[in-house]
């Protein structure tokens, strides 16, 4: 993206690369642009409170939140947008995959189908990295798998995981996770929603004492669906730092939903 464009928020899913991006494009357009000058137009104390944010040293607070907002003057979505990466960046310790709910909301019809975000398989041949009796090879990952897959999907993947440094030549997992690149098509990713109610529907003949098949119909209102929405957010956060600790013996793949029934 060239510094003279005007860094669009949707194209981010990280608010601090959205606010370096607005730094580089300012600098671009005016010589006399600073991290100090922006420092005071935001009504900052210090200097050091901006680049310490823009660096991901620390986290916006809420107070700098809305100096950011009163600054841009962002119309309400994109305003809803900026606030809840804000929120989510700090709930997910800045892991992207927990990010992809959000890329919905972006609009962008760019195709994003080379996207390692949009493809289950690729999380899964990270995931199993951390398997106790994890061998680098590709029988080993093809002989685990209970969806049938090809080997050159396998090839396929180990390959693009290692070029982007998601996994080692020797398929060793790095702190690299698996991120959106850019703008994000909402078809694509309504199409690997697709795919993960497919590997779902497989399971049903899984055993019950390895897997749990649950739901619930209830009526709500029309004001409490966003608290809902985020109560279901903070428990997929809570829920995926049950891998942080210690190697697994298998790679499980948790999925939720929450839509209307009624119109």
């Amino acid at each position: 993206m060239s510094i003279f464009n005007i860094p669009n928020i949707y194209d981010f899913q990280d608010y601090r690369d959205f606010l370096k991006a607005w730094f580089d494009y300012k600098k671009g357009t005016s010589d006399y642009w600073s991290y100090g000058l922006w420092a005071r137009k935001l009504g900052l104390k210090t200097t050091s409170a901006l680049t310490m944010v823009i660096k991901k040293d620390r986290h916006a607070g809420p107070k700098m939140v809305e100096k950011f907002l009163d600054y841009f003057e962002l119309s309400s979505d994109s305003e809803n947008y900026f606030k809840e990466l804000v929120r989510l960046n700090k709930l997910t310790k800045d892991d992207p995959k927990l990010l992809v709910m959000l890329t919905e909301n972006s609009g962008s019809e760019q195709s994003t189908k080379g996207d390692l975000v949009f493809q289950w398989l690729a999380y899964t041949i990270r995931e199993m990295t951390h398997l106790k009796d994890f061998k680098p090879e590709w029988d080993f990952i093809l002989s685990r798998l209970r969806p049938h897959v090809e080997i050159s999907q396998i090839q396929d993947l180990l390959e693009k995981l290692v070029q982007k440094e998601i996994l080692t030549s020797d398929y060793k997992v790095t702190n690299k996770v698996i991120a959106p690149e850019g703008a994000i098509n909402p078809k694509e990713v309504q199409s690997y929603h697709d795919s993960l109610m497919e590997l779902t529907k497989m399971a049903l003949p899984v055993s019950p004492k390895e897997r749990i098949f649950t739901s619930s119909t209830i009526s709500i209102a029309k004001s409490d669906i966003e608290k809902a929405q985020k109560l279901i957010r903070d428990f997929q956060v809570e829920f995926g730092k049950l891998n942080e600790s210690k190697p697994g013996d298998e790679v499980y793949l948790f999925n939720m939903q929450f839509f209307p029934l009624t119109k």
